[in-house]
């Protein structure tokens, strides 16, 4: 289980890496033009990266076939390519890379109610508080900065 823990300690670090070049891709460009590009990286990274993984675990006798779920991960693909321009469109608007990357993480609310409604995943105690700490960590960080000092005193 530790293994899984360094795995996405680094898919973490990863992810605000990538947030961040996409923004600095996005600068002045089109967010359609920066996600196809951003989708030919992505099959260039599986084609070299895991293609010839997938060839060794098939040798070694690993299941690798999807099955009849294969139209899962084509979804999948399809939603995140849709998120990804989204979010450039947000980055293209001003909104901040800061901003962005913490309400990005408030779709971790997502795959936790869909474990409890149809999963049938119970979350221990501590982590519900955990999930509210992070809803109130995302709501405290993207609210915006007042940029005018009021009140007495005031220029």
């Amino acid at each position: 289980m530790a293994v899984g823990y360094v795995n996405l300690l680094i898919a973490m670090v990863l992810t605000g890496v990538w947030l961040v070049f996409m923004r600095l891709a996005s600068a002045g460009s089109s967010g359609i033009l920066v996600q196809c590009i951003h989708v030919a990286g992505s099959v260039l990274g599986v084609v070299c990266l895991f293609l010839p993984v997938l060839v060794l675990a098939k040798s070694r006798g690993d299941a690798v076939a999807l099955g009849d779920r294969w139209y899962l991960a084509a979804a999948a693909g399809v939603i995140i390519c849709i998120a990804n321009v989204l979010m450039l469109r947000a980055f293209n608007a001003g909104v901040p890379v800061a901003v962005v990357g913490v309400m990005l993480n408030l779709g971790c609310l997502i795959p936790v109610l869909y474990g409890f409604f149809f999963l049938g995943e119970r979350p221990a105690p501590h982590q519900w508080v955990g999930l509210a700490l992070a809803i109130a960590a995302i709501v405290l960080l993207s609210w915006p900065a007042s940029r005018s000092v009021t009140g007495p005193g005031a220029p």
